[in-house]
């Protein structure tokens, strides 16, 4: 898989790619992606998006404390978020060990999602052995600000401009003990549309004669 490089440590908003926010992204990368999503939540009954985000539960008495009305964490930090969790998602298949990428996720991710469960999630990604490093390299465009949600944790949905598919990803993080920690993840290989295939391109086409 070739990437296009440009070192970069902002995160670009993406407006013509994604419109429609979070849910629709993810809803284009799996109409578009043939071997559809590979995805994890904290519960597995809230895999399907929503409005509160990839994951919404109840806090465990037992669980640590979830930080209260968190603050969004700067650009640099937001960057950090999308490529560890990518590059967790890719070392796990690369070495067939999950258990990393469990470890960052929040107590009831963990509950949720054994290695096993994970291995079994990314199945259909691992056998296209894909490297997915190169998007260290690259920089995240996001289909919108990024926000917080009704349960307190951080969304985050868009993707990574590369080639010859873009990764498409849409997360959740929720801050436990100060940290943010992954509690849904959702990735798609995509391949990007050409200028010909957008709907502006579409509609600036002079109509044929009959």
């Amino acid at each position: 898989m070739a990437f296009h490089a440009g070192a970069s440590f902002g995160v670009v908003l993406l407006v013509a790619q994604l419109l429609g926010g979070p849910a629709q992204a993810q809803r284009n990368a799996q109409e578009q992606s043939p071997p559809g999503n590979w995805s994890a939540f904290s519960k597995p009954a809230a895999a399907q998006p929503n409005k509160t985000g990839p994951a919404n539960k109840e806090q465990r008495k037992d669980a640590p404390p979830v930080t209260a009305n968190p603050a969004i964490p700067n650009d640099y930090k937001l960057v950090m978020l999308i490529k560890t969790t990518i590059i967790a998602v890719n070392q796990a298949n690369m070495t067939g060990n999950y258990t990393v990428l469990r470890d960052l996720g929040t107590p009831d991710f963990q509950r949720g999602n054994n290695p096993t469960r994970l291995a079994d999630a990314f199945a259909s990604l691992r056998q296209r052995n894909l490297d997915l490093a190169p998007i260290l390299f690259l920089t995240p465009k996001l289909a919108g600000p990024p926000s917080l949600q009704e349960n307190g944790s951080l969304r985050l949905t868009g993707l990574i401009p590369s080639a010859p598919e873009q990764v498409h990803f849409d997360f959740a993080f929720l801050q436990v003990d100060g940290q943010w920690m992954l509690d849904g993840i959702s990735l798609a290989m995509v391949q990007p549309r050409t200028p010909s295939q957008s709907p502006a391109a579409q509609a600036a086409q002079p109509a044929r004669k009959r």
